[in-house]
Formats: C-alpha cells, structure tokens, sequence
C-alpha cells in the first residue's frame, strides 16, 4: 500500500492505497470531487462547482467507466478508507479503530473531518447496496 495526500488547505491528511484507481475513488468519495488524491508526481483531478468529468478523467486513467467503480473495488475501498490519518509522520505507530479516531480529533485544526466521514463511508459501504450509487452519508463538520 502506497501513502497518498488529501489535498485540502487545513490538516496534513494522508491515506493508504493499494493503486492509483482506489486512490481516484477514495478521494472522490470523501471529498466530493474538492480534495483530490496526490502522490509523487500523479494526482487526482479536482472537480469544484462542476468544472471538469471526474467520469471522463477515470475512464482516461484506468480505461474503464467509473459508473460501478466503487461495487467492482469495495474491498480495497473499505480498507483504504480505514487508514485516514492527520500528520502520520508524527505517529510512532499504525492506528487503528478508536486510537485512530482519537488521533485524528486531537491533530485536527479544521471544522472538516475528512478521517470520520471517511470511516463513515467505509461503514456504509460494508452495510449498503453500492448498485445503487455512491452512498451519501452526512457532511461531518463539528
């Protein structure tokens, strides 16, 4: 697993991903198309107010369309969005379940909380029919 950043203008979030893809989708579904995925040299596009095709720009990249992505991907999805982290290069270990969530609330300087709506995802992922479309969870802003 590769680290990416979330690109935002508050904390220093970082996610673990098996591929660019899962990359691309992780961050589309978190940030809604505000807060593209980089890592080296590749990033993901950033798609506010409707100004650019997320749809076109994943079918460039990975040759296939993005409608079905997240069924066809849930798997590695789910486990991506399990390792939102805020500065992890300060963390002497990997965290995971509640000494993760503790972590990320008391490195967070922004209302955002891109690791909880993450994990949120992730819940709803397990537990919903992703035919449907992307799940929807609510905005968590404290």
């Amino acid at each position: 697993m590769d680290e990416y950043k979330l690109v935002n203008p508050s904390d220093d979030w970082s996610f673990l991903a098996p591929s660019n893809k899962i990359a691309f989708l992780v961050a589309i579904a978190v940030g809604r198309g505000q807060t593209p995925a980089e890592r080296g040299e590749w990033q993901e596009g950033m798609y506010l107010g409707g100004i650019g095709d997320p749809g076109a720009d994943y079918k460039r990249m990975f040759g296939e369309a993005l409608e079905g992505a997240i069924e066809r991907n849930k798997a590695e999805m789910i486990q991506s969005l399990r390792t939102f982290m805020i500065a992890r290069h300060k963390s002497k270990k990997t965290l995971t379940g509640e000494d993760l969530r503790k972590w990320n609330d008391e490195h967070r300087s922004s209302m955002n909380d891109w690791g909880l709506y993450a994990l949120q995802i992730a819940d709803v992922l397990e537990k919903a029919d992703t035919k449907k479309g992307v799940p929807r969870g609510p905005r968590v802003v404290f």
